[in-house]
C-alpha cells in the first residue's frame, strides 16, 4: 500500500480510539456518578437511623428519670439536703439542695480516717490528755487516757462508735507523723497539720465545698462547726473511699464490733447508725450530729450485684436522718427496678 493511504488510515484510527476513550470515561463517570449517590444516600440514611436511635433513647431517659423524680418527690423528708448517687453508673437518681454547704458533724470523721490510713500500720496510736475534747473524763471512758491502740483498729472503732477522742487521737498521731521531717511545720499543733491535710486531700479530689476545722466534727463554738460540705461532695468522697480504700468502712457495716486496745482491755462498741442490721448490701455508714448540724447520715449498700448507691442526709433530726435514709433506701431500689 502506498505510504500516503498509511497517512490518511492513521488519523481515522486515532479518532476511532479517542471516541471509544470518551464514551468509556463518560460511562465510568456516570456510574461513578451514581455510585457516590447511592452511598450519600446510604450515609445520610445511617446518619438519620442513628438520630432517631438516640432520640429515642433521650426520650426513654428522660421519661425514666420523671419516674424517678415523682418516685423521690413524693417522699416526706425531714433532711434539708438529700443526695443519691448511682455510683456504678455516676448518674444522680435524687437530689434536693445537694450543692449547698451544711455542717457535717461526725461525718467529717471519714477524712479523718482516709488521711490517717496513710500511717503505717503498725504505727500505735496513744491516748493522750489533749485527745479529750473539753469537759470530757479521761478516766471513766470510753477511751481512757494512756491506752495505747493499734491503728487500724482505732480507725475502724473511731468510725462505728463515733469517738471524738478516737478522731483526735488519730490526728494527734497522724500530724507527729506524717510531718515528722517537716520541722517547720510542727511549730503548729500536730492536730492543725493534719486538719490542713484533710483540707488538702479535699482540695485535691476538687470536694469544692468541704472545709475541716477539726478532726472530730464536734461544733467549735455556737456558731461555727466542725466541718462543713455539700451533699453531692460527702457522697463523692464516700465513692473515692469506696474506690481506694474501702477497708476504711468494715466495722461501720456490722451492727457492733469488739476491739483491743495493745494492752488488751476489750471493746464492745455499738454502731451509731441504728440501721446497720436492716440495709440490704450495706457497704459503708457513718453517722452525725451536734447542734448545729442536726442529724446528718452518709451510707452506700448495693442495690445488686455490683451495683452501689449512696445516700446522702444531712441536715435532718436525730432520729429523722435514720427515717429519710431508709425512704430513699427503698426509692433508690424501686427506681433501679423501673
Amino acid at each position: 500500500m502506498p505510504p500516503i493511504e498509511k497517512r490518511k488510515i492513521k488519523p481515522f484510527f486515532l479518532a476511532t480510539v479517542l471516541s471509544l476513550a470518551v464514551f468509556l470515561s463518560l460511562g465510568y463517570g456516570v456510574t461513578s456518578y451514581r455510585a457516590s449517590l447511592a452511598e450519600k444516600a446510604a450515609l445520610e440514611t445511617q446518619i438519620a437511623q442513628k438520630e432517631a436511635s438516640a432520640l429515642q433513647q433521650k426520650l426513654a431517659h428522660d421519661a425514666l428519670q420523671a419516674k424517678r423524680e415523682q418516685l423521690f418527690s413524693a417522699l416526706s423528708l425531714q433532711a434539708r439536703a438529700v443526695y443519691v448517687l448511682d455510683a456504678q453508673q455516676g448518674e444522680v437518681l435524687y437530689q434536693k439542695n445537694a450543692d449547698t454547704a451544711y455542717p457535717l458533724a461526725s461525718l467529717t470523721k471519714v477524712m479523718t480516717a482516709l488521711i490517717a490510713s496513710d500511717l503505717p500500720k503498725d504505727t500505735l496510736v496513744p491516748i493522750t490528755q489533749k485527745a479529750f475534747p473539753e469537759g470530757a473524763s479521761t478516766t471513766s471512758g470510753p477511751l481512757l487516757l494512756g491506752q495505747k491502740w493499734k491503728l487500724w483498729d482505732l480507725l475502724s472503732y473511731t468510725l462505728i462508735s463515733s469517738s471524738n477522742e478516737g478522731a483526735n487521737a488519730l490526728a494527734l498521731a497522724g500530724g507527729a507523723h506524717l510531718h515528722q521531717n517537716a520541722p517547720q511545720e510542727l511549730a503548729e499543733s500536730p492536730e492543725s497539720v493534719f486538719v490542713r491535710d484533710m483540707n488538702t486531700k479535699a482540695k485535691d479530689l476538687n470536694l469544692d465545698t468541704i472545709r475541716f476545722y477539726n478532726s472530730s466534727g464536734l461544733d467549735v463554738t455556737d456558731t461555727r462547726s466542725g466541718g462543713y460540705g455539700s451533699a453531692k461532695d460527702v457522697a463523692l468522697l464516700f465513692q473515692h473511699v469506696l474506690q481506694t480504700k474501702p477497708e476504711i468502712f468494715n466495722s461501720t457495716t456490722e451492727p457492733r464490733d469488739v476491739f483491743y486496745t495493745n494492752e488488751g482491755t476489750r471493746y464492745r462498741a455499738k454502731n451509731t447508725n441504728i440501721l446497720a442490721a436492716e440495709i440490704p448490701g450495706l457497704i459503708a455508714s457513718k453517722t452525725g450530729y451536734t447542734d448545729l448540724a442536726g442529724g446528718n447520715l452518709a451510707l452506700a449498700f448495693n442495690a445488686g450485684p455490683m451495683q452501689p448507691i449512696i445516700v446522702v442526709v444531712l441536715g435532718s433530726t436525730k432520729e429523722g436522718r435514720f427515717d429519710d435514709a431508709n425512704k430513699l433506701i427503698w426509692a433508690g431500689i424501686r427506681a433501679l427496678g423501673e
